[in-house]
């Protein structure tokens, strides 16, 4: 995924090919070594090393399709100004956006990133109509 100005290492596709194995394996020893890198800085380090190291030996790397693979800062935070209130649903802004009668442009994944904590990031899904899941909400309480 794009993540605005870099590689998301947050959902990424992979070819079963010796660069893509080459790729986590150096993503793994670099944090290995430093502590403080997170895997996205490693995997966009790693990646700018083997474009230049190995581009003219058949390494290639793609964006996947910015309308169906969104990061959660252009979904969640780019956009917000732009939505009325309250919050649209999930489909209502999908609607807006024209993807009613074509799913050809609707989302496929909305990565949930830059926003602190587990519940944090469910209530986001939430309030947006993109979580179908309550722990406990089916148990029957006697």
């Amino acid at each position: 995924m794009w993540d605005v100005t870099a590689y998301n290492a947050g959902f990424v596709v992979v070819r079963p090919t010796l660069y893509g194995r080459l790729v986590y394996e150096m993503m793994r020893q670099k944090t290995k070594t430093l502590k403080k890198l997170d895997d996205q800085t490693a995997l966009n380090h790693v990646v700018g090393y083997m474009k230049t190291s190995y581009k003219r030996k058949g390494f290639s790397i793609a964006v996947l399709d910015v309308r169906h693979y969104v990061c959660g800062v252009s979904y969640f935070e780019k956009s917000v100004d732009l939505w009325p209130s309250p919050l649209p649903t999930f489909a209502e802004k999908l609607q807006q956006q024209g993807c009613h009668n074509d799913i050809a442009s609707c989302p496929i994944v909305v990565h949930n990133n830059w926003i602190v904590s587990r519940e944090a990031k469910i209530y986001r899904f939430k309030e947006h109509h993109m979580w179908m899941y309550d722990k406990g909400r089916f148990e029957i309480v006697s």
